[in-house]
């Protein structure tokens, strides 16, 4: 279990799974926005449709903005976990040679 600051591998890893599910599941709302939006397109008209679609547009920035936050920490995650790997490994040679 980790102290303090520390955390382990499994958490590392377990985090770095759940950020991929999350953006999975964000390409799946995206896909389902777009695909009700394009069939509300050939069927709404004057004001309500430019509403919408205005709306939609702000929906998918939105979204937008949560992917390359997601990117982001699954990115210093994942930089974290091989740093971390590798200095463990280091220390883990250096004391076999003391």
């Amino acid at each position: 279990m980790p102290l303090g600051n520390e955390v382990d591998e499994q958490t590392i890893r377990s985090t770095i799974s759940a950020m991929n599910q999350t953006d999975a599941q964000c390409d799946a709302a995206q896909r389902a926005v777009d695909n009700t939006a394009s069939f509300l397109d050939t069927q709404w008209r004057g004001e309500a449709k430019t509403v919408f679609t205005n709306s939609i547009q702000q929906w998918l920035e939105g979204l937008s903005k949560v992917k390359q936050g997601l990117l982001d920490l699954n990115v210093a995650m994942t930089s974290h976990y091989q740093t971390s790997a590798q200095v463990e490994q280091d220390n883990a040679l250096s004391a076999s040679w003391t």
